[in-house]
């Protein structure tokens, strides 16, 4: 043609269209299992998250028995025989020990405290000989001198000491808690008859090795602490799941020859502070048959006889606890306790987590930085394709919210991302969901996203029937997703 007019062209408006792939992402659970520490997986597949503490708290011997001051032995103003041995046996029981009968003690030191007082001009002998308590299998003796008319006092301390403290030669006397103690006066001949004596004689700094006998029954406080509760990555999700079945099982190693009723105080704390109780009830700990052998007691809590289903709907991040032990609770003096101060007493806990849950608002979010560009007039126009193959029995909805720099939020994209699989019975994922769309912007949210320097990504997954139904997680559970944009782009603003 030959009336061609190129200058009716300077109003074109190139305004390409690109079809572009974007995303082609096949994911399998089981690849990503060995990336949180306590996620486990069952021979068959299935997942769950697995919490040890070994150690809450232990508690030592000396926690449970100790041996409390003694009564002094103290003899006033005894004449003394001239040129002739004085022989005083005193037959007592050991005191404050309240429900205890003990029945042998061992001492890996013993201290005596002995204190003498005379106005004799000659030194006096006193020798103290315990009737019941052996070195090597030879009466502990101790013997002493005074001073010339006045105050003499010393310490001596011995080790390796065993008590029977079964034996007395009081018939009335019980076969438990005794003290025999036998001594002499022994005086130089120069010293007058009827001259007056004190003595004194105190255990001091004593060392406990081992006791055995009959405990009591009365109560010990638990000590008092706070853990943290590492639940791995399940704690990056807010709110809005119920694990259906999980448990937590308190761990006991008892190596102590005592029986033990426990009464605990736990209380859950969360990362908002929210704090939920678990108050298990009353449970008894086996005490060891053998010394030197550690006996292992194990109580499960689960969703039958707790309250821990509710108590972990809360990520508890943080678990304090409390409470009181009570000594042979079953026990009336029937069976024989021992203790050795190497003994320990453990509680720790396993929390188990299975995948099993229900949800109807599990939610979780991010926030990204965007530097688009800020020329809101390049793009007229953008629709993102979806292809989704999904084997997890979870329907999942995808927000992206577009910020402004003070977080205020100018405008949203909601993305239907995928349809739950089918389960069976037992809420396994047994066919994959395929969900096909396409979500189209509109040109004030095309400007907007281009604008906006942050974008929240928000999701939220609802398990089938609006959250009724429980579902169990598997490690083969695959995830396909294929996102192409197509868009056409405004050249002449360039």
């Amino acid at each position: 043609m030959d009336d061609l007019d190129f200058d009716k062209l300077s109003d074109a408006r190139p305004a390409p269209n690109v079809i572009v792939p974007v995303v082609d992402l096949s994911m399998r659970l089981n690849d990503l299992v060995e990336r949180d520490t306590i996620l486990t997986q069952d021979p068959d597949g299935f997942l769950r998250f697995v919490y040890a503490e070994d150690s809450l708290f232990s508690m030592t011997t000396s926690e449970f028995v100790s041996i409390p001051a003694q009564e002094a032995l103290n003899l006033e103003n005894i004449p003394i025989l001239q040129d002739s041995t004085l022989g005083i046996t005193v037959e007592a029981g050991l005191t404050s020990l309240g429900s205890m009968e003990l029945q042998q003690l061992t001492f890996d030191q013993l201290g005596l405290a002995w204190a003498i007082s005379t106005p004799a001009q000659a030194p006096v002998t006193v020798r103290y000989t315990f009737n019941n308590g052996l070195i090597g299998g030879t009466p502990l003796q101790l013997s002493v001198q005074s001073a010339v008319a006045g105050d003499t006092a010393g310490l001596v301390n011995f080790q390796n000491v065993v008590f029977d403290l079964t034996q007395s030669s009081n018939p009335q006397a019980p076969p438990y808690n005794n003290l025999s103690l036998s001594l002499e006066i022994i005086p130089d001949p120069s010293i007058p008859a009827g001259t007056p004596i004190s003595v004194r004689l105190d255990f001091d700094s004593t060392e406990v090795n081992n006791v055995t006998g009959f405990f009591g029954q009365r109560p010990v406080n638990v000590p008092t602490g706070d853990v943290a509760l590492e639940l791995g990555n399940i704690s990056e999700f807010t709110s809005g799941f119920t694990m259906t079945d999980p448990s937590l099982t308190f761990l006991v190693r008892n190596g102590m020859g005592v029986s033990m009723g426990i009464e605990l105080d736990l209380d859950g704390v969360n990362s908002d502070g929210d704090v939920t109780q678990l108050d298990p009830s009353p449970f008894e700990i086996a005490q060891s048959t053998t010394p030197g052998t550690m006996v292992a007691t194990n109580v499960r809590l689960d969703k039958t006889n707790s309250s821990i289903v509710d108590f972990l709907d809360a990520l508890p991040t943080n678990l304090i606890y409390s409470g009181q032990m009570n000594l042979n609770p079953s026990n009336t003096g029937g069976v024989t306790n021992f203790l050795s101060r190497q003994d320990v007493l453990q509680l720790g806990l396993e929390i188990d987590l299975p995948m099993e849950l229900k949800t109807s608002n599990l939610r979780f979010e991010d926030e990204v930085e965007i530097n688009l560009t800020e020329d809101d007039s390049l793009i007229d126009f953008i629709s993102l394709g979806f292809r989704c193959e999904n084997d997890f029995p979870l329907d999942l909805d995808i927000k992206i919210f577009f910020l402004d720099s003070s977080r205020v939020v100018l405008d949203s994209v909601y993305i239907p991302l995928l349809d739950a699989a089918a389960v069976d019975a037992n809420g396994r994922g047994i066919q994959a969901s395929t969900n096909d769309f396409q979500v189209v912007l509109e040109q004030s949210q095309i400007q907007t996203m281009v604008r906006s320097p942050y974008w929240l990504i928000r999701g939220q997954a609802q398990s089938p029937n609006n959250g009724a139904t429980a579902i169990k997680i598997y490690s083969d559970y695959e995830l396909k997703v294929s996102l192409s944009l197509k868009g056409r782009v405004n050249l002449s603003s360039l």
